[in-house]
């Protein structure tokens, strides 16, 4: 896994996001919890199986599910503008992927919970 943004990276639309790498849309994205929560806030955390990304999305202004607001608002407007995203890191495969995130379920529900997930990703 490759190192993770700090807080002070800038966040992207998901849409240029999404269209910055096809490989993006070919399959979809495998969730890995949407209640990941810090300092108040609350993220999703998704694995992009085509291009290995690990990614939080940032929903706060709008709560939309991602798959919802695809197919809702055709992918470029709406709701779906307001969605941000920041690459974590990559991880190629499903099982590297789940080995590094085992335990997710119960971490997630813990306060501030993604300091369990910068303390797994920065240990890679």
């Amino acid at each position: 896994m490759t190192q993770h943004q700090s807080e002070n990276d800038e966040w992207q639309p998901l849409v240029t996001f999404l269209d910055g790498d096809r490989r993006r849309t070919v399959a979809s994205e495998i969730e890995y919890g949407d209640r990941w929560t810090k300092r108040g806030r609350r993220f999703e955390l998704v694995w992009y199986p085509g291009t290995g990304e690990l990614c939080l999305l940032d929903r706060q202004r709008h709560r939309v599910r991602i798959r919802e607001a695809l197919f809702s608002f055709g992918g470029g407007s709406g709701a779906l503008n307001d969605v941000r995203v920041a690459p974590l890191g990559i991880m190629r495969t499903r099982r590297g992927i789940d080995e590094l995130l085992d335990g997710w379920q119960t971490a997630m529900r813990q306060p501030e919970s993604l300091d369990w997930l910068d303390t797994r990703l920065s240990g890679r």
